[in-house]
Formats: C-alpha cells, sequence, structure tokens
C-alpha cells in the first residue's frame, strides 16, 4: 500500500512539474508573457545546421498590445540569433531583435546611436530567453507610441 502512495505522489508532482514547464510565464514592465506552444526544428542550410523555435506568446497587459504573437527565434551562425515576431496573418512585425549568443544581450538597432540592449543571464533557459525577448520587444514597442 505504501508502494503504491507513493508511485501515486511522484506521479503528482511530475504531471505538475511538466505542466509548470509549458505554461512558463514572465512579468515585467506592465506586461505578461506565457509561452502558449513552442516548437524546436533543426534546419540543414548550406551545410550548416541552425536551431529555429517557432511558437505562440500570449501577453496580457493595459496597452493596446495584448494579444497572441507567433514567433521564429532563429539561429543564423556565428552566434547570433534573431527574434522575429509576427501578426496573426504571419506577417513580420517591427523591430526585429537580434540575440547575441555569447554576451547574451538582445538588441535592438545594433550599432546606431539609438541602440538599446538587454543582457540576459547565463541560467535561463531558451524558453527564458525568448520570453526576455518578447518583453524587451513589448517595451521598445510601447516606446514608438
Amino acid at each position: 500500500m505504501l508502494n503504491k502512495t507513493r508511485i501515486i505522489i511522484i506521479l503528482a508532482v511530475l504531471i505538475i512539474s511538466s505542466l509548470n514547464l509549458f505554461s512558463q510565464k514572465i512579468k515585467s514592465d506592465g506586461f505578461t508573457c506565457t509561452l502558449k506552444e513552442i516548437h524546436k526544428e533543426n534546419l540543414r542550410t548550406c551545410g550548416n545546421t541552425n536551431v529555429v523555435f517557432k511558437g505562440i506568446i500570449n501577453v496580457k497587459s493595459k496597452s493596446d498590445l495584448k494579444g497572441s504573437y507567433p514567433f521564429y527565434f532563429a539561429g543564423m551562425g556565428n552566434n547570433i540569433s534573431v527574434l522575429t515576431v509576427k501578426n496573426n496573418e504571419n506577417n513580420a512585425l517591427a523591430p526585429t531583435l537580434l540575440f547575441d549568443e555569447l554576451k547574451r544581450e538582445f538588441y535592438y538597432n545594433k550599432d546606431k546611436p539609438n541602440q538599446q540592449k538587454l543582457f540576459v543571464a547565463d541560467d535561463k533557459t531558451d524558453n527564458e530567453v525568448i520570453l526576455e525577448g518578447m518583453i524587451f520587444w513589448l517595451k521598445i514597442k510601447s516606446q514608438e507610441k
């Protein structure tokens, strides 16, 4: 009887922890971003394999930026990745952000006078990097208005 109880408890913990991983969220600057869906693909182009994440992020906010956003986070080689946020018609929305994998920084307008950047801690998972990039994107979009 004791072993059955342990097994049930272990299964319950595993199920609950897997649910928490899937519905990762981050809150900052009046935005709540939840990773609704994510897929990882390895694409081979010109002899190189690049990792591409794509999925959907739900955004809650009091601003007009709330909604569901499809995204692509694609490795471009040379330790640079690009975060592209799209609308529901699959059109890319400005701005596109660069992510330097070695420096762990997102860039907007890299090497320009109005450059902005966001440092991402080394201990962040790929999902957390994407969510932090989305918060950065939302902050930039809200500054444009």
